[in-house]
């Protein structure tokens, strides 16, 4: 009986010793939030066009965590026998990011979207008997660019990056590529970001 008491308590004393090293959100703290708008450009089906959506996030040390949605449609078709059909791409999901020396007018800014959403194609009539089509997706966007601080609660960011496009299974004449594309992003973050990054000035004394 004991012999099994000595071992739990020796488990429990190296568990204890092992909890005690550092991780890497040890000195982790919320610093901050934001939320706002975004605007996407690229290309769907070989055509060049413009989506937009919104989203925000909670702000611990140089990073975020949230949410976002975005639509693209209106501006790409695609053909289906003898009818034309306009293409609706929409998806979100989590939002996470890593924005070091925010405290500098200008600084990086580096993002991954990961989304779950929806294709469909729209009969391009007001009138029709065709069938719509629909599909589910999902959807990674990593990005990178610069942000410029404009005010103290107001940043502005400029990204280029890559949307990739998974699932197109069930529509006819349209697949992953031809929704995965190269994009660019403007997106507005409001909110409070925090001045914990600022390195502490050095003492004269």
């Amino acid at each position: 009986m004991k012999k099994p008491l000595i071992l739990l308590a020796l488990f429990l004393i190296g568990l204890t010793a092992f909890a005690q090293e550092e991780t890497l959100f040890d000195n982790a703290s919320v610093v901050g939030g934001f939320g706002g708008p975004l605007f996407v450009y690229s290309n769907v089906n070989n055509e060049f066009g413009s989506g937009a959506g919104g989203g925000g996030g909670v702000i611990i040390n140089q990073f975020f965590i949230g949410g976002f949605g975005v639509g693209l449609g209106n501006f790409a078709d695609v053909n289906i026998g003898n009818d034309r059909y306009e293409i609706d791409l929409g998806y979100g999901g989590f939002w996470l990011g890593y924005v070091p020396l925010s405290y500098k007018v200008i600084h990086p800014y580096v993002s991954t979207q990961l989304g779950w959403g929806g294709v469909s194609l729209d009969p391009d009539k007001e009138v029709t008997n065709d069938p719509d089509y629909n599909d589910a997706v999902f959807v990674v966007t990593p990005e990178a660019g610069l942000e410029l601080n404009v005010f103290t609660w107001f940043r502005l960011s400029f990204t280029g990056g890559y949307r990739f496009v998974m699932g197109v299974d069930d529509i006819p004449n349209l697949t992953d590529r031809n929704l995965s594309s190269f994009s660019g992003a403007l997106t507005l973050r409001f909110g409070g970001f925090g001045h914990y990054q600022r390195p502490k000035e050095p003492s004269n004394w």
